[in-house]
């Protein structure tokens, strides 16, 4: 398997979901067989809350009315992303995913799973997860507690 990097004055006239370049996880060979992957580690905290967040593309004109599909993993979390879009010569669908780092290093993976000849690849990122409101709550609360006890016992 395959992967293509593909940039701006293609003969294919696909465009980046945003910026330049995007990468193409068939590499333009491998009709409706194995796709293309790509994997890269990232420093994370274990037991901390991420969100990963990319692009998917597809095209009509290259996979022919079909649509593409990726499995993204990172962590212990795997799950399949599809551009449903098959009405456009070029569309990007945006996707998230949460996971929950192992340990001090997290494999992020993508690997094609279905299309003709085009399965985009664009705009991947990683943040921290932002915590509930319900985790503000109970970090208020247990301050507002240390606080009182504290008071009490400057009284006392």
């Amino acid at each position: 398997p395959e992967v293509a990097w593909i940039g701006v004055g293609n003969p294919y006239q696909l465009s980046a979901s945003e910026g330049q370049r995007f990468v193409d996880l068939t590499g333009w060979v491998n009709q409706n067989g194995n796709q293309g992957g790509m994997t890269q580690t990232i420093a994370t905290t274990a037991g901390q809350r991420y969100t990963l967040s990319f692009d998917v593309g597809n095209s009509t004109n290259h996979n022919f009315g079909a649509t593409s599909s990726l499995f993204a993993s990172a962590g212990n979390t795997t799950q399949l992303f599809t551009n449903t879009e098959t009405n456009s010569t070029n569309s990007w669908q945006h996707f998230t995913m949460d996971f929950i780092a192992n340990s001090n290093a997290t494999n992020l993976s993508f690997t094609g799973n279905n299309a003709v000849y085009y399965i985009g690849l664009d705009n991947v990122a990683v943040t921290a997860a932002v915590p509930e409101p319900e985790t503000y709550a109970m970090l208020f609360a247990g301050l507002g507690l240390l606080g009182l006890v504290a008071r009490r016992r400057q009284s006392a």
